[in-house]
C-alpha cells in the first residue's frame, strides 16, 4: 500500500510539472483556413483570456511588417469564424459511468462557448451519428448533450474525424476544431487514416483528442491525429477526470484570437511568420507561398496562311491587282462604254426605268459606275446574263459589278475576321458569304413575285370589266396599268410596250409569266393567243380564269397557314446552334475552345454546319408546296 501511495504522489507531481510547462508556453500560433493567398489567417492562443488591441500585436513576414492586420477574439467572433465539433465515443466499452462522465464533460466544454460560436455534436461506434449539426442555438446544444447516446459495437475514430471535417467544410467555418473523446483504438473505420489526416491538414482543422484509459486502450491514433493537425492530446486515468480536461479545453479555446492580414511576399518563397504580443512574448510559424503555374510558351511557327499572306509573291499579286483596279476605274471614267442596241431599245421597252429616271432627276444618268470597265470580263461567263436579269427583276438599284465587288470584299473581310477568331476553319466558313448574298437577292425576288400573285385576281377583274365595256384586250390591259399598284403596273406596262413594238400579245404576256413565275397569268396568255388566232369571248373566259385563280389562291393561303409552323421550325432549328455558338463564349469563356482550336473539333464543326444546312434545305423543300 505504501508503494502505491508513492506512485500516486509521483504521478501527481508529474501532472503538476506538465501543467507548469504548459502554462509556461506563453503564445501558440497555428495556421487557420478560410483565407487564400495573398490573404493569411492564423489562430493565436494566449495563456489567459485578455483584451488584445492591435497596438499590442506585431506580425512580420521575414522581418517585414504585414499590411491590413486585424485581430478578432473568440468571444467577439461572428458565426462562421469559429466552429467546434464534439465527437464522443459511444462504443460498448463506454457503458455505465464513462459515457455519463463524457456527456457531463461535454456540457462543461459547451459552457465556455461564445454565443456566436457554432457547435456540433456527433457520436460514433459502428457508425457515425450526427446528434446536432453546427448551430449557435444554446437550447439545441443543451438538448443534444442532455441525452445519453445509444451504445453499440465499434470505434470508428477516423470516420468520426472525416464527418466532423465535412460538417465544418459545409458550414464554411474559417477556424474549425474537433474535440474527440475515445477509450480505445480505432476499430472498423471505413475512411483511410492517411486520407483523413490529409483532409484535416488541408482544411486547417485542429483536432483535440482525449483518451480514457481502459483495458483495450491504445492512444496512438489519438496522438497522431492531434500531432498532425496542430491540436493537443490529453489522457484521463478515470472517468471522473474527463470533466476537468474538457473544462480546460473549453477555457483554452475561449482564449483564442483570429489574426488576418495580407501578405506582400512573392511566389515560391519560404516565409517565416513572427507574432509578438507586448508583455507576453512571441511565436513563429513558417509556410511557402504558392508558385505561379506558368507553362513555357511554345516556339512560334507561322501558319501556312500567314506565310502565304506575308510572302513576296502575295505582295506582288496584291500590287498588280490594285494597279488593275485603278486602271479599270480610269478607263471607265475617261472612256465610258458606248450603249449597245439592247440598251437603247430597253429605254423604250422598260418604261418603268425611264419614268423613275424622270422622277429622280438627271443624277442617276450622271452616275458613273467605276467598275463598268470590269463588266466586259464578266460578260463571257455563262451565269452573268442570268445574274443581271435577276438583279433587274428584284429591283436592286446597284449594278451587277458593284454587287459582285461588294460580295468579294465582304467575303475577304469575313474570312479574315473568322480566321483571327477560330483559325483556318474561319476561312472555310467565310467562303459561304456569297451564299448569303444570293439568299438575300432571292428573298427579295420571291417577295415581289408573291405580291404580284396576290394582286393578280383584282387586276383580272379590271381586265374583264374593261373587255365587257368594249375595249380590246390591249386597251383593257392599259386600263389595268392605270389602276393597278406596283409591281403589277410595271409588268403590264412592259407587256403594252412590247406589243407596241410588234411583239404578239401572248408572247409579251409569256415573258411576264416567266419573270413572275405565275401559272395563273399563263392562262391569260392562252386567252390572248386564242383571241388572236381564232377569236373568242375573252371576258367570259377571263371570268372563269378569275374563279380558278381565286380558288387556287385560297388553297395557297391555306397551305401557307398549315406550313407556317414548319417554316418557323426551320428557322429556329437553323438559328439556334448559331446563337448558342455566339452566346456560350460570352457566358463561359473557353467553353468552345476544344472545338475551335483542335483539328478534330474543327472537323466536327464543319460536319455540324453541313448537317444544319442540309436539314434546313430539306425542311424548306418539305414546306414549300407549289400550287
Amino acid at each position: 500500500m505504501r508503494r502505491l501511495r508513492l506512485i500516486g504522489v509521483g504521478l501527481a507531481v508529474l501532472a503538476l510539472a506538465t501543467a507548469a510547462v504548459a502554462a509556461a508556453a506563453p503564445v501558440k500560433l497555428v495556421e487557420s483556413g478560410g483565407a487564400h493567398f495573398p490573404y493569411r489567417s492564423y489562430v493565436l492562443t494566449l495563456p489567459k483570456a485578455q483584451a488584445l488591441p492591435l497596438s499590442r500585436l506585431h506580425v512580420t513576414e521575414n522581418g517585414i511588417s504585414v499590411r491590413a492586420l486585424s485581430v478578432i477574439s473568440a468571444e467577439a467572433a461572428k458565426e462562421r469564424q469559429f466552429g467546434v465539433v464534439l465527437a464522443i465515443d459511444a462504443s460498448e466499452s463506454m457503458q455505465g459511468q464513462p459515457i455519463k462522465s463524457a456527456m457531463a464533460a461535454a456540457r462543461a466544454f459547451a459552457a465556455h462557448r461564445n454565443p456566436n460560436q457554432q457547435l456540433a455534436v456527433l457520436t460514433f461506434n459502428g457508425g457515425v451519428q450526427v446528434v446536432q449539426p453546427l448551430t449557435t442555438s444554446s437550447g439545441a446544444i443543451r438538448s443534444a448533450l442532455s441525452r445519453i447516446p445509444k451504445l453499440s459495437y465499434g470505434t470508428h475514430i477516423y470516420d468520426a474525424l472525416e464527418q466532423g471535417a465535412k460538417l465544418l467544410a459545409d458550414a464554411h467555418v474559417e477556424t474549425g476544431s474537433i474535440v474527440l473523446l475515445s477509450d480505445g483504438a480505432d476499430v472498423g473505420s471505413v475512411a483511410r487514416p492517411a486520407a483523413v489526416l490529409r483532409t484535416l491538414t488541408g482544411q486547417h482543422v485542429r483536432t483535440f483528442t482525449v483518451g480514457l484509459a481502459s483495458t483495450a486502450f491504445d492512444p496512438r491514433s489519438l496522438r497522431q491525429a492531434a500531432t498532425r493537425t496542430g491540436g493537443s492530446y490529453a489522457q484521463a486515468a478515470r472517468a471522473s477526470d474527463l470533466t476537468p480536461i474538457f473544462d480546460s479545453l473549453g477555457y483554452q479555446l475561449s482564449r483564442e484570437y483570429l489574426i488576418s492580414y495580407q501578405s506582400l511576399a512573392g511566389p515560391g518563397k519560404r516565409i517565416q511568420v513572427r507574432a509578438t504580443v507586448d508583455g507576453i512574448g512571441s511565436v513563429t510559424s513558417a509556410y511557402v507561398t504558392p508558385s505561379l503555374d506558368l507553362e513555357p510558351a511554345p516556339p512560334y511557327h507561322r501558319s501556312f496562311v500567314g506565310r502565304l499572306l506575308q510572302s513576296p509573291l502575295t505582295m506582288v499579286l496584291v500590287a498588280l491587282l490594285a494597279a488593275a483596279i485603278v486602271g479599270f476605274a480610269i478607263l471607265a471614267i475617261a472612256h465610258p462604254r458606248p450603249r449597245t442596241v439592247v440598251e437603247r431599245v430597253s429605254a423604250f421597252v422598260s418604261l418603268r426605268r425611264r419614268l423613275q429616271a424622270e422622277e429622280e432627276g438627271d443624277s442617276p444618268r450622271r452616275r458613273v459606275d467605276l467598275l463598268r470597265g470590269a463588266e466586259g470580263a464578266f460578260e463571257r461567263l455563262r451565269w452573268w446574263p442570268r445574274f443581271k436579269a435577276t438583279l433587274e427583276l428584284a429591283e436592286i438599284n446597284a449594278s451587277p459589278t458593284q454587287i459582285v465587288a461588294l460580295t468579294l470584299l465582304a467575303t475577304v473581310i469575313v474570312m479574315l475576321l473568322l480566321y483571327l477568331l477560330i483559325g483556318v476553319l474561319g476561312l472555310i466558313v467565310g467562303l459561304c458569304t456569297p451564299l448569303v448574298t444570293r439568299v438575300l437577292i432571292q428573298a427579295k425576288l420571291e417577295r415581289k413575285r408573291r405580291v404580284f400573285a396576290d394582286q393578280l385576281p383584282d387586276n383580272l377583274e379590271v381586265l374583264a370589266a374593261a373587255l365587257r365595256a368594249g375595249h380590246s384586250l390591249v386597251g383593257a390591259l392599259s386600263a389595268v396599268v392605270e389602276s393597278s399598284p406596283e409591281p403589277s403596273r410595271s409588268e403590264f406596262r412592259r407587256v403594252i410596250a412590247e406589243e407596241q413594238l410588234g411583239v404578239p400579245l401572248d408572247e409579251a404576256l409569256g415573258t411576264v409569266v416567266e419573270r413572275m413565275r405565275s401559272r395563273d397569268l399563263d392562262q391569260v396568255a392562252l386567252v390572248a393567243q386564242l383571241q388572236r388566232e381564232t377569236g373568242s369571248n375573252a371576258a367570259e373566259v377571263i371570268d372563269r380564269v378569275i374563279e380558278t385563280v381565286r380558288a387556287r389562291q385560297e388553297i395557297r393561303r391555306l397551305v401557307r397557314t398549315l406550313t407556317a409552323q414548319g417554316r418557323l421550325s426551320r428557322w429556329i432549328l437553323t438559328a439556334l446552334p448559331v446563337l448558342l455558338a455566339l452566346v456560350l463564349p460570352l457566358i463561359s469563356r473557353g467553353y468552345l475552345d476544344p472545338l475551335l482550336h483542335r483539328g478534330s473539333g474543327q472537323v466536327l464543326l464543319v460536319f455540324t454546319a453541313l448537317m444544319i444546312i442540309a436539314g434546313s434545305w430539306v425542311i424548306g423543300k418539305i414546306v414549300n408546296i407549289r400550287i
